[in-house]
């Protein structure tokens, strides 16, 4: 008997692409799914050893909330 598909997280992020043109004007709301979904990224390549995809993916992190407080300063 065949497995049915896990309810992934990535199945719902792909749902709501569509929904990017909403955001499109809120930047503020853009830069927060972002960072949601390279934190969740980052994860995922943790649970599969993949150090070196993560660190780079955490300097994109850290860039993205230094160039945040940067701007709001």
């Amino acid at each position: 008997m065949a497995k049915s598909a896990p309810n992934c997280s990535l199945n719902n992020v792909a749902l709501r692409m569509g929904d990017m043109e909403l955001y499109e004007k809120e930047p503020t709301v853009t830069r927060a799914m972002a960072l949601a979904l390279m934190r969740q990224a980052q994860e995922y390549l943790l649970a599969i050893k993949e150090e070196e995809a993560s660190s780079h993916l955490q300097r994109a992190v850290d860039t993205l909330l230094k160039t945040k407080t940067a701007g709001s300063a």
